[in-house]
């Protein structure tokens, strides 16, 4: 998979200190950020193939089947394999890219991943249209503390889990409620972690 920059380059061409183009999910701003670490492996041999829509018509990526990419109708890091035909995927500047098949196959072949600083996230190309993923393994679900007696209102409980997604998404073990009411409700948002796997 290839980075998707101002210039494109081949993954396997990056090197740590590299500063490349990412962004949280569902988020319009487009951000750089510095490459902290490289990880190449010879020992995947799960595969699929994501083919999906760009403005120059359709384009397919090959990906392992458990690299997260960022299901725009879910809000949720979903792995390729677990991609459904219809669902959108995140584009730079608010954009998506309409994935129409997917197709998973075996094969023996060296892949790499990044590991990259603060956002964790990075662009691979569909030709020429990036697709945000992410650089690691898969975040655990939330856990709730402090709502057990509570009645939630459906805009109170909006409010809260934005704050909570933009938390989760960079990466942060324990997020608290934006506003005092929040703060007050809930003692502690808490994201754990049940895998320290990489890719």
């Amino acid at each position: 998979m290839r980075p998707a920059r101002a210039t494109t380059r081949q993954i396997k061409d990056i090197k740590i200190g590299d500063q490349i183009a990412d962004a949280e999910p569902d988020s319009p701003q487009l951000q750089r950020h510095r490459v902290e670490n490289i990880h190449v492996t010879d020992a995947d041999r799960d595969f699929v193939d994501l083919t999906v829509t760009t403005p120059d018509g359709r384009a397919t990526i090959t990906t392992t089947a458990h690299h997260l990419f960022w299901n725009a109708t879910a809000h949720a890091w979903h792995s390729a394999a677990d991609l459904k035909s219809g669902t959108w995927l995140d584009t730079p500047r608010g954009g998506h890219a309409k994935l129409i098949s997917s197709h998973r196959f075996a094969a023996s072949t060296r892949t790499y991943n990044l590991t990259v600083s603060d956002v964790h996230t990075y662009y691979v190309l569909a030709d020429r249209t990036p697709i945000l993923v992410h650089n690691g393994a898969a975040p655990a679900p939330l856990h709730w503390a402090g709502l057990e007696s509570k009645t939630i209102s459906t805009r109170w409980l909006t409010s809260l889990s934005a704050s909570v997604r933009k938390c989760m998404r960079i990466g942060r073990t324990i997020c608290t409620g934006k506003t005092s009411s929040e703060r007050r409700s809930i003692q502690v948002v808490q994201w754990r972690s049940t895998s320290a796997s990489r890719e």
